[in-house]
């Protein structure tokens, strides 16, 4: 079910040794609250705008508390409203596969946007599990693979590329399946970087 969110994009000897999608309940959770701050704060600056342009228009200038509190929390409750469709959204459409020549990640909230890296060009995996996330060997946990490839930001500071996966279901079993499958690329960066 979950490998033909990949059947676009896949190569034609290439086979999904695993797929899954994320535990929508955790990410929601952890993802959809994570945004509530930056939303306060957008909320209150918009609605300082939105009252001025009010006051000045129909009120001449007038200001008063009781309108300020109204609009604010209209358009607060608009933002959470429209932050937590959003994260739903992201949600539903988020999968990661496994192959046998690279991992693929698929995401986006209105269109499918796809990454995938070579398995060859994998450096390490590591799983974090978070308060949200359900407990156990197929309990759902953060997946962080990181790239060999390391890129330079406009600081001059070298940076490795990261494929972050939240609340991944399986997400061990994706862990062990990587760790199998990459097993020795470090040892050979190593070498090549000595010589």
């Amino acid at each position: 079910m979950k490998s033909n969110k990949f059947e676009h994009v896949l190569q034609k000897d290439e086979e999904i040794l695993w797929a899954d999608g994320v535990n929508k309940g955790a990410y929601f959770l952890k993802n959809g609250l994570k945004n509530i701050i930056a939303i306060v704060i957008i909320t209150i600056f918009l609605s300082f705008i939105c009252f001025f342009i009010y006051s000045q228009i129909y009120s001449n200038g007038l200001f008063t508390l009781d309108s300020f509190i109204k609009l604010f929390c209209i358009m607060f409750g608009i933002g959470i409203v429209l932050n937590f469709i959003g994260t739903i959204l992201v949600a539903n459409n988020m999968f990661l596969a496994i192959t046998n020549k690279r991992i693929i990640k698929r995401s986006g909230a209105f269109n499918n946007k796809f990454i995938h890296y070579s398995l060859k060009n994998i450096g390490t995996c590591e799983v974090v599990g978070s308060i949200f996330d359900k407990k156990g060997k197929d309990g759902s946990a953060n997946l962080i693979v990181t790239v060999k490839d390391f890129h330079t930001n406009t600081d001059g500071n070298a940076f490795p590329v990261t494929l972050n996966v939240d609340c991944l279901n399986n997400a061990y079993n994706a862990y062990n399946i990587l760790s199998e499958q990459v097993d020795g690329n470090n040892e050979s960066l190593r070498v090549k970087l000595e010589k």
